[in-house]
């Protein structure tokens, strides 16, 4: 479909049409209308940016307009853009044609059977590779003259990151040919190397754009090679490891099918091994013994195991082995951080996960072991590729070691503040607040409850770089997803945070949800340039470094996309869901109230849409751990809904909504959350207009568990519905969750907050099937019956519990789920049947025909 220009006064006029008409209530036939809105791309500046709106029941849209003159470009079906920097060209992909769009002059340009593209770094080049019906042509178009170079049977490429070289796989029925396109020079591709009977696989560039490699797989899909290309600016240069030298050198391994990495500079590749030998499956049986360390035992098979090559030195060192995990690189790639995993077990003696650390040195593979009983949790032990430093967690401080001294230095020992959780409630308070990131000037920033610290790595100085403890605001640097090297590095290192340039921060007040971002310099400190009543995402600054574009939204507003400019000016670039204007919608406000132990505590309450001060409504109670920042949350109505519930389904159907905050007593979960919700109950109905005889209880994994305790408690609920819940303690605490672990550090030092003793009679106390007999309440379960997590076991034994009193139960178990229902059928089944259930149960509606005897 041609593109079309679309002035931005009509979606003006839509809008005040929309106004403009007499509000009605919202049905389900009226859920398809609603879309999300998700931020694309944008250019160097911000002028254009793009963006998607995408319907469940019809076709997406692809948008992409100019901030300054409001041009719209409408693009149905488009998916996969990109801008030039300048914003002068915009790809996307619509089916399998590229469609170019010179957004100066409007003029479109289409690409059948394009299977990939890019433009250049520069902007000067599109790339795209074309199927043809005898071969695949990659295509080099200049933007500006509009000269187009061919090269033929190519069948994939990469660009390296400076964007002016491109590693091409070319491809005949004989040969795989790797060559080498310099941008500046499109008309000599350079050949590097030519292979028979070989596939290519894994094509890999390093960072600095100096090297690039990839494998040989052979007629059984098995790595043969591992080829490098180094030197590519100067003379690039071939290096061969073969699959051999590393069976040769490291016994009953092969080189294994995952991503390589290059360094830096091009002298290391780093690459996995995995076990040759086969399990023997005549001799499966499982051994658990009571001298094993922890419960299962876990025999480890084929396990991937990282290893360097330095194909200049013709040297492999093997990296990790069955003892110790790589989790980081430091000191410009030299040195490696690994893991000891196995010698703080089991985990309920040691009440945390801990690992010994050990630096080893690449280059002579010696390993040193420089901290013993570290955290082993996310954010706790941080590397960087290119520093000599490690930071970590330990003793409630942050402390960093240096590599080449070999020196622990604590930071924040003298530090006013606590780097601890010192006010949860989950059993965690040796845990920190967070890591924020390394600065390019080598420092580290960490977080305290409210603010960001910046803390010399040597321990020399140290400032405070936000203030908002005294107003409880929460500051936090503001991060991207980035590609790790190895899986197993995730939460173990982080981006470079460039302090020349200023530093994103989010802010969110603690008291109130308002949400709001700002930007710290060196010049001017910290300083806040929106703050909100609303919930911000996807904040992005656009890359001259001059504006910012972000979403907002509320419970009552759908999501806008926004514009901040250097002059401190907003501007709304696009509107979501323009026909909300024409129904009625419920609002939402903060209560405050006091749980366990006198602890203040916030909920969320959702009103009814169109609310009638002189009406009483039924009131729906949402359950889990911490619910009140879902204040600003919008939600779409839907049909299919994971757990069942769905906030402005039940508000616009004249129901109240509350998401409490539970807070925890050590060892009474159960108890700690009757008393937090019941509080939180009755403080809604102090100032609005609830109905005491049609009150309902819903909660999913552990607030299953806490629904089906709590109404064993009170029989203030009327219903209640229940997900895939813990129903029987001492049970669920000898068990196996789905990773193969025990459930019992759930109890002692996480979730769950019990360290009573299991063999004492106590532990079972808030065991929901134990107090079944004092259970009135009509209850609908719900389960997976592939849940691995909370096995279906433990509902199915309290509805036969329930079923042989002769208590209202219901059970629904949908098959192949798991844990959390997923397949769209079953979400909308769950989503009716819920809703059928409170509405038989508080609105006095008929009886559903599936409930029927």
């Amino acid at each position: 479909m041609t593109s079309k220009l679309v002035c931005f006064k009509i979606v003006f006029l839509i809008c005040w049409i929309n106004l403009a008409q007499e509000k009605k209530n919202l049905t389900p036939e009226d859920y398809k209308l609603w879309h999300t809105l998700n931020m694309g791309t944008s250019s160097y500046d911000g002028n254009w940016v793009s963006y998607k709106k995408s319907y469940k029941n019809s076709k997406d849209t692809l948008y992409l307009t100019n901030t300054k003159t409001k041009n719209l470009y409408v693009l149905p079906n488009g998916y996969n853009e990109h801008l030039t920097p300048n914003g002068d060209w915009f790809g996307y992909m619509e089916t399998n044609t590229l469609k170019l769009l010179e957004t100066k002059t409007g003029r479109n340009l289409s690409y059948i059977n394009v299977i990939q593209y890019d433009f250049s770094k520069d902007g000067m080049y599109l790339i795209y590779i074309q199927k043809t019906p005898i071969s695949s042509l990659m295509k080099v178009k200049n933007l500006e003259t509009g000269y187009e170079h061919s090269f033929e049977n190519i069948v994939n490429y990469s660009i390296n990151p400076l964007g002016i070289n491109i590693a091409i796989l070319q491809s005949n029925d004989k040969n795989r040919i790797i060559k080498l396109l310099r941008l500046a020079n499109l008309k000599d591709p350079e050949t590097l190397s030519i292979y028979q009977d070989f596939e290519v696989e894994q094509l890999t560039w390093n960072k600095t754009g100096s090297a690039f490699g990839y494998a040989l797989t052979d007629k059984e899909s098995k790595i043969n090679k591992i080829i490098l290309h180094s030197d590519i600016e100067e003379r690039p240069t071939a290096y061969t490891l073969a699959s051999t030298s590393v069976e040769s050198f490291l016994k009953s391994r092969h080189v294994a099918k995952t991503k390589l990495f290059i360094s830096d500079h091009g002298d290391k590749v780093f690459f996995d091994t995995a076990k040759t030998e086969k399990l023997d499956i005549d001799n499966d049986v499982k051994i658990w013994k009571s001298t094993d360390k922890q419960f299962p035992n876990r025999k480890i098979a084929n396990y991937h195991q990282w290893n360097v090559w330095e194909p200049k030195l013709n040297t492999i060192q093997r990296i990790e082995n069955d003892s110790l995990v790589v989790c980081g690189l430091a000191n410009n790639l030299d040195k490696a951080v690994l893991l000891d995993n196995n010698r703080y077990l089991p985990l309920y003696k040691f009440g945390d996960r801990f690992s010994d650390v050990y630096i080893m040195d690449l280059d002579s593979g010696f390993k040193t072991k420089i901290l013993e009983k570290q955290l082993r949790i996310h954010n706790h032990l941080i590397t960087s590729p290119n520093s000599k430093h490690i930071a970590y967690f330990k003793d409630k401080n942050w402390w960093s070691y240096n590599i080449e001294t070999g020196l622990h230095k604590c930071l924040t020992k003298n530090l006013n503040s606590k780097f601890n959780k010192s006010k949860s409630d989950r059993l965690d308070t040796h845990r920190a607040h967070g890591f924020a990131g390394w600065t390019t000037n080598g420092e580290i920033m960490v977080y305290d409850e409210f603010d960001i610290w910046l803390l010399s790595i040597e321990g020399n100085y140290s400032a405070k770089l936000t203030n908002g403890s005294n107003d409880q605001i929460k500051h936090r640097i503001y991060t991207y997803a980035s590609k790790l090297i190895r899986d197993s590095f995730f939460g173990y290192g982080s981006d470079y945070q460039d302090i020349k340039s200023g530093i994103l921060i989010s802010t969110m007040d603690n008291k109130t949800y308002n949400e709001g971002f700002g930007l710290w310099s060196v010049e001017e400190g910290f300083k806040s340039l929106i703050s909100k009543k609303r919930k911000l995402g996807y904040i992005k600054r656009t890359e001259d470094l001059k504006s910012f574009l972000f979403t907002e939204s509320s419970f009552d507003v759908s999501p806008k996309l926004m514009l901040l400019n250097k002059k401190n000016e907003q501007f709304t670039i696009a509107f979501s869901n323009i026909q909300q204007d024409s129904f009625y919608w419920g609002k939402s406000e903060l209560i405050h109230y006091f749980g366990t132990n006198g602890t203040e505590l916030k909920a969320a309450l959702f009103y009814p849409a169109n609310y009638d001060l002189n009406k009483k409504y039924p009131l729906i109670v949402s359950i889990y751990e911490k619910k009140s920042d879902s204040l600003h949350q919008y939600t779409l109505p839907s049909i299919t809904n994971y757990g069942g519930l769905n906030t402005t389904n039940y508000t616009s159907e004249g129901y109240f909504v509350l998401m409490p905050d539970i807070s925890y007593e050590l060892n009474n979960p159960g108890k700690s959350a009757l008393n937090s919700v019941l509080s939180s109950v009755d403080k809604a109905k102090e100032s609005v207009s609830i109905d005491e005889n049609k009150i309902g209880l819903i909660g999913h994994s552990f607030g299953g568990f806490e629904t089906t305790y709590i109404i064993s408690q009170t029989n203030r609920f009327k219903t209640a519905v229940a997900g895939a819940g813990v129903t029987d303690l001492l049970s669920f605490y000898l068990d196996i969750d789905s990773s193969n672990l025990s459930n019992m550090e759930r109890f002692e030092s996480e979730q769950f907050r019990n360290q009573i003793p299991f063999t004492n009679s106590e532990f079972d106390n808030e065991s929901p099937i134990m107090n079944v007999k004092t259970m009135k309440t009509p209850l609908m379960l719900f389960i997976g019956d592939k849940d691995q997590m909370v096995a279906p076991s433990y509902n199915i034994k309290l509805f036969a519990t329930l079923w042989r009193l002769k208590k209202d139960i219901v059970l629904l178990i949908y098959p192949n789920e798991g844990h959390t229902i997923l397949n769209e059928d079953h979400l909308k089944d769950l989503t009716i049947k819920t809703k059928n259930w409170f509405d038989y149960h508080l609105k006095e509606s008929l009886e559903p025909k599936w409930l029927k005897k």
